[in-house]
């Protein structure tokens, strides 16, 4: 069982580029260009690897906790010690973090 969640664990960390880079696309694309198709296949990814145990981090508008963020810049506008922008999101598998969400904190 534990080879297997390893074997999972290692799967997600090579798909987690992909959904950066798919969640980057989404952005960018205009409404009507099939964005919602492109919408619908993220959605079903997403919940395939969240029932293999893959969940994302809250970190926007969070306290800043460096178990679960790694912040990059301090924004001086923003509320002391509270995450004011996410640049890469964090995910969790089976409750153990996987990789950290990168973010700016509030000063």
């Amino acid at each position: 069982e534990e080879a297997g969640k390893r074997g999972a664990r290692e799967l997600i960390c090579n798909i987690l580029p992909v959904i950066d880079n798919l969640e980057r696309a989404i952005a960018l694309m205009p409404d009507d260009s099939g964005k919602d198709g492109v919408l619908m296949i993220y959605r079903q990814l997403m919940d395939a690897l969240a029932c293999a145990g893959l969940s994302e981090i809250a970190a926007l508008g969070a306290d800043f906790d460096p178990n679960f963020h790694q912040a990059v810049a301090e924004d001086a506008a923003g509320p002391k010690g509270k995450v004011t922008l996410v640049l890469q999101k964090g995910y969790l598998f089976d409750d153990k973090l996987l990789r950290p969400s990168m973010v700016h904190v509030g000063k």
